[in-house]
């Protein structure tokens, strides 16, 4: 799962009411004594998930509503295996695919415009630099985050 600013994320989902808020500090509490996470929303976001409390398709559903974007099943996306290798391309510097460094998976692609999936709303370089390097242009698309791994 991945999200430029968990923090975000999970406000979106506090303030769609899927959480109660005393519930999210009794999380943040157990993820703040503990190791496991480096940072703290993405702990919690996290340990929401594994006790079911919270799904990823929840998590995309409010984050979809609050930045008006339109959401993506990838169960219902025909995989082209030709449109995927529009974001393999590495950078030479990190190693990583463009697929991976922007968490991004193309759906669709028509003339000069190329359709993706995202999980994170507020990755704008993502869009951006996307645009910039495949000389096309980007429209996006809200998937969960489970589906795009």
């Amino acid at each position: 799962m991945y999200y430029t600013s968990p923090e975000t994320a999970l406000q979106s989902v506090i303030h769609h009411g899927l959480i109660p808020e005393d519930h999210v500090e009794h999380i943040r509490e157990k993820v703040e004594n503990s190791d496991d996470y480096m940072d703290t929303d993405y702990g919690i976001i996290q340990e929401l998930i594994n006790e079911n409390t919270l799904t990823c398709d929840q998590i995309r559903d409010a984050l979809a509503e609050d930045f008006m974007m339109d959401i993506i099943d990838l169960d219902d996306v025909e995989i082209y295996p030709e449109l995927l290798e529009t974001l393999r391309h590495q950078d030479e510097s990190t190693g990583e695919t463009l697929a991976e460094r922007y968490h991004a998976f193309p759906v669709y692609l028509e003339e000069n415009t190329l359709h993706i999936a995202l999980t994170d709303p507020t990755n704008i370089d993502a869009t951006d630099d996307l645009a910039q390097y495949l000389n096309l242009e980007i429209i996006t698309y809200l998937a969960s985050a489970d589906q795009l791994q």
